[in-house]
C-alpha cells in the first residue's frame, strides 16, 4: 500500500554502543530504545518491534527519526520532561523529619 520501509545500518561501534546502552543504561526506557535499534538493524519491521516491546508502530518509527538525526544521544529522554518533585531534599529535608518525628504515629498529619 505504499508504505515504505525504514531500514537501520549500523557500523560495528554504533552496535557496541547500542548494545552498551541496552545492558547498561540507567533507565528502562533508554534501554528499551536501545533495544528497537538493535531489533531495526536486524530487518524486523517496525510492527514486529511494537509488539515485542509492548508499544505502538509510530513511537518505534519516531525513535528511528530521532536517532538517525542525533546518533545515541537522541534516545536519550530530554531534560525536563515528567512530573516536577513536589519536595526538595535540599529545601524540604530537614523540615520534613522534623514533621515526621513530631507526627510517627500519624502520618496523614506529616503528608499535609
Amino acid at each position: 500500500m505504499g508504505r515504505r520501509a525504514k531500514q537501520l545500518t549500523l557500523s560495528k561501534e554504533q552496535r557496541r554502543d547500542l548494545e552498551l546502552g541496552y545492558q547498561e543504561g540507567k533507565s528502562h526506557a533508554y534501554r528499551q530504545r536501545c533495544q528497537m535499534m538493535l531489533l531495526k538493524s536486524e530487518g524486523r519491521s517496525s510492527a514486529d518491534i511494537a509488539r515485542i516491546l509492548g508499544c505502538c508502530e509510530v513511537a518505534v518509527n519516531g525513535w528511528l527519526h530521532r536517532y538517525a538525526a542525533e546518533s545515541l544521544q537522541g534516545l536519550a529522554t530530554k531534560p525536563g520532561r515528567g512530573r516536577k518533585a513536589i519536595l526538595d531534599a535540599v529545601t524540604d529535608g530537614a523540615k520534613l523529619k522534623e514533621v515526621v518525628q513530631a507526627t510517627r504515629q500519624r502520618l496523614s498529619v506529616a503528608k499535609a
